[in-house]
């Protein structure tokens, strides 16, 4: 009989060829090892992820769309029992559940449950998404008194202050980079008469959008087609005017951050003003820190990972006992 790795490495070949991560299947690079080493799992609000410690992504679907009810909880069981081969691999030494702000202690005792049933006997490890943020940027969380948290996903925001180890205070927003890229969309139609697609907006937010002024600016010339007529179009956008309508939408943003601030008692508002400051993670448009350091008069810290949230999890089972170095 093979060995749990030569397993895991055969059934992650069977589920790469299963379709692609738009159709919520997702890039997948390995089963979870058994033995000592651990895995994560993230219940984000737009989408939850399996990882195994040392071989990668197992599973990235978009979140239940009940929500993390109980018709989510069984989309969730459902698709972990999916996994080609998952049924003959040792349980993983433990798992940390990693959750976003709106899933509730009892939804995430359930989730627990739906990993135990998978795995009777694993340990599961509870973490809230923004500590698991601030770990990954190299913050020891369950010392820090007073610190802030900005998490950009594609669709919402979460602020969050984070005080020895917990979130003391947290607020959404609907605004991501979604909402970012339509108003890209929306000014391109208003100042060019053109419309572009999606994937062009984003494109411009990536390559040539900011919030500050940056080094080396240059137009971008993008395709669309005229508004009135439907013809092909050629649109040249300057930063300086994909910085205007970034600027008016990432106002919303500032304006929570500012909100959670005065919110915040004023010990852990001193501790986060001094040396704790921010941690800004996700994909925010260039410059995002210069303008919340500036408003906010606060340092801050941008993670050199790309995704921070993960590493700050895998950071934590490396600390655990029961999971390999």
């Amino acid at each position: 009989m093979a060995d749990s790795r030569e397993m895991l490495m055969c059934c992650a070949a069977v589920q790469q060829g299963v379709g692609p991560a738009e159709q919520g299947v997702g890039r997948v690079s390995g089963l979870l090892p058994g033995g000592n080493a651990g895995a994560v799992l993230i219940a984000g609000s737009e989408e939850f992820r399996l990882y195994g410690d040392g071989v990668g992504e197992v599973l990235r679907r978009p979140a239940p769309r009940e929500g993390w009810s109980s018709y989510g909880l069984q989309e969730v069981a459902r698709s972990l029992a999916a996994v080609p081969g998952i049924a003959a691999v040792p349980a993983p030494a433990g798992l940390v559940l990693v959750a976003a702000q709106e899933v509730t202690e009892l939804e995430r005792e359930s989730l627990r449950g739906v990993v135990r049933r998978q795995w009777p006997g694993i340990t599961v490890w509870g973490m809230d998404e923004a500590l698991a943020a601030a770990r990954g940027a190299g913050k020891e969380v369950d010392r820090a008194r007073g610190l802030l948290v900005v998490l950009l996903r594609g669709r919402t925001t979460d602020i969050a202050v984070i005080d020895a180890g917990s979130v003391v205070l947290s607020k959404s927003l609907r605004l991501g980079t979604e909402s970012l890229d339509g108003e890209i969309t929306k000014y391109v139609r208003a100042q060019h008469g053109a419309q572009i697609a999606a994937a062009t907006a984003r494109r411009i937010r990536t390559e040539t959008g900011s919030l500050a002024p940056y080094a080396d600016e240059r137009p971008l010339t993008v395709h669309g087609k005229d508004a009135v007529t439907g013809l092909p179009k050629d649109i040249q956008v300057k930063p300086e005017e994909i910085r205007e309508a970034l600027r008016s939408a990432y106002a919303r943003l500032v304006d929570l951050a500012v909100e959670v601030l005065e919110e915040t008692p004023p010990e852990l508002a001193g501790d986060i003003m001094g040396s704790n400051g921010l941690v800004l993670t996700g994909p925010h448009p260039r410059g995002a820190a210069q303008i919340l350091g500036e408003t906010l008069t606060l340092p801050v810290r941008v993670p050199s990972s790309s995704d921070p949230v993960l590493e700050g999890a895998r950071a934590f089972l490396k600390a655990q006992p029961k999971t390999a170095p």
